[in-house]
């Protein structure tokens, strides 16, 4: 897979951090089972796509009510969104995972 060939149909997912901590520079794409990581900067236009196209989550530890400790991204296809970011980020002790959907905010 290169990523000049990557498009919004030919994947199962894309996703990547907005605001993590750690200057994440990675888009995790989901093909075939398994999950590969391109650099953002040779994906800006599709990361432009998926953001007004797929979902924006956050994923936060138990204080949540707080907001201080969250970090966010945005998730292709919003249907399809799973537990990979949450997964990422419990070193830092978050364990939850919410996302934007139609009606508002929902808990994964």
């Amino acid at each position: 897979m290169t990523a000049n060939k990557i498009t919004l149909d030919n994947v199962d997912f894309i996703w990547f951090w907005e605001n993590d901590h750690r200057k994440s520079k990675y888009v995790y794409i989901g093909k075939g089972g398994d999950t590969f990581t391109f650099d953002r900067k040779l994906l800006q236009g599709l990361m432009l796509k998926i953001k007004v196209k797929g979902t924006r989550f956050y994923t936060c530890d138990d204080d949540y009510e707080d907001g201080d400790d969250y970090r966010y991204g945005y998730f292709y296809p919003p249907k399809e969104i799973n537990f990979d970011p949450v997964d990422q980020m419990e070193g830092d002790g978050h364990v939850h995972m919410f996302y934007y959907n139609g009606d508002g905010i929902k808990q994964l």
